[in-house]
């Protein structure tokens, strides 16, 4: 392949080192990260902040508040620099970003499975909203932009199902996922043909729970990967790197991938040269 992204993953397997460049603290109320996106030096973060059950579950059926958040760097920490409240009722849980360069696309959703969503749209140099969301009758966890083909590409809960829009956000096609083993909790669009997606898969051995985390290369075209990163990195919290959001940035000839794992007062930015 020609891309130089997707060449670079396509060489990364499960024993290449990962070397920690930085990590970042939050420096403000950050919550539940979800997803994480770079415009040339600016970064924006989503993120959501719920109610729990007395289980100590997310509760869908009471308001929260979904965020999106512009962050700057302040020497070895990531403050705030402005914040949007992105929600409509129980419409309240953003999921992973997709931007074209001028604009960014958040789907905001209902904290449950096969339920609503409104996708906002953000001017990137003003960062408000604009216009009236796009309002699509599923959860949409996560989205990403090739803006080569002009499609918007974006995965439900759990990435059950795979969607493709325009631009104008009229709905192309509706795959249901032929991987079936993994939620992904992140897309990141690396190229060519290629959609980058985090996630983890829980299964049991011997009456274990063991969760597996991975970085699939999938083919846009077959909605099948064609190369499996394992992912092993766990935070200081135990969790692991592709637990929620992630992203991208060539820097020719290294790749540098950012990580947000953990929430609340242990979310940190990540960043590996891989």
């Amino acid at each position: 392949m020609n891309d130089p992204v997707t060449s670079k993953l396509l060489s990364t397997t499960e024993s290449s080192e990962w070397e920690l460049v930085d990590s970042f603290e939050l420096k403000f109320e950050s919550d539940h990260p979800q997803g994480i996106l770079r415009i040339g030096d600016r970064w924006f973060l989503s993120s959501v902040r719920h109610q729990r059950t007395d289980e100590g579950k997310p509760d869908p059926s009471t308001e929260g508040q979904g965020f999106l958040i512009e962050i700057e760097r302040d020497g070895d920490s990531l403050i705030e620099k402005g914040r949007l409240e992105l929600c409509d009722g129980l419409v309240f849980h953003p999921g992973g970003m997709a931007t074209e360069g001028t604009v960014i696309y958040v789907p905001v959703s209902e904290y449950r499975p096969d339920s609503s969503c409104h996708i906002y749209k953000v001017d990137v140099e003003k960062f408000e909203v604009i216009g009236d969301p796009v309002q699509f009758a599923d959860h949409v966890g996560a989205l990403c932009i090739d803006p080569e083909r002009r499609r918007i590409f974006g995965m439900s809960w759990a990435s059950r199902r795979i969607y493709i829009w325009d631009y104008e956000w009229n709905l192309l096609h509706m795959n249901p996922n032929p991987i079936e083993n993994v939620a992904y909790q992140d897309i990141d669009f690396v190229g060519g043909n290629t959609l980058a997606c985090g996630g983890v898969w829980t299964f049991d051995l011997g009456g274990q729970q063991v969760e597996i985390g991975g970085l699939d290369l999938i083919d846009a075209t077959t909605w099948l990967p064609h190369h499996r990163i394992m992912v092993t990195t766990r935070t200081r919290t135990g969790r692991l790197l592709v637990n929620n959001a992630f992203s991208h940035k060539l820097v020719y000839p290294d790749l540098f991938l950012a990580f947000v794992p953990d929430d609340d007062e242990d979310s940190r930015v990540e960043v590996y040269r891989v």
